[in-house]
């Protein structure tokens, strides 16, 4: 992504809720799908977990981290700024979040789309 690109992207940037319950596994919750031909680029989130559980974060059914312990009622912050956090692998990959066992996901990401 140039920087051309990353400044057309930023223009299109908005805050997407992440709310699952009882969630679990792979592609559990979808926070956000991606317009066919566009790649998700995270710059910001947080979630809080109801249980002890791993979560990994993944573009479409590819993983973009290993396993993040999350203890129960903790929470996950992570902002890059306005440096992205993470990039969809492929073309209209969704950006998904898998968690190890049944919790209730609350939180939101900051999220665009671009080419």
């Amino acid at each position: 992504m140039d920087v051309n690109q990353l400044r057309s992207a930023i223009s299109t940037m908005r805050t997407v809720p992440i709310t699952s319950t009882g969630a679990t596994g792979a592609l559990s919750p979808v926070v956000h799908a991606t317009s066919a031909g566009l790649y998700f680029v995270v710059f910001h989130i947080f979630v809080n977990t109801s249980a002890a559980m791993n979560l990994t974060i993944l573009s479409g059914s590819t993983p973009l981290s290993g396993a993040i312990p999350m203890a129960a009622l903790t929470d996950l912050e992570w902002s890059g700024g306005d440096v992205p956090l993470f990039k969809g692998r492929a073309a209209g990959d969704a950006f998904n979040l898998s968690t190890s066992g049944a919790t209730s996901l609350r939180g939101f990401c900051v999220i665009c789309e671009a080419s």
